[in-house]
């Protein structure tokens, strides 16, 4: 859950650097793209070692 919220504020980054800057600089959009990635990373590796645990 943690995860999903810190990828919902990198993806909100973008349109609001575009309300105050009026444009979005190429770095937001790589970076945001390496921690959204890296977040889903997280996730996955919280939901393999969950599902693992419960296996007989």
């Amino acid at each position: 859950m943690l995860t999903d919220g810190g990828r919902l504020l990198l993806l909100l980054s973008i349109p609001l650097s575009h309300l105050v800057v009026h444009q979005v600089p190429l770095s937001l959009l790589y970076l945001t793209q390496a921690g959204v990635s890296a977040l889903s990373a997280v996730f996955d590796a919280a939901y393999d070692n969950a599902f693992q645990t419960w296996l007989p």
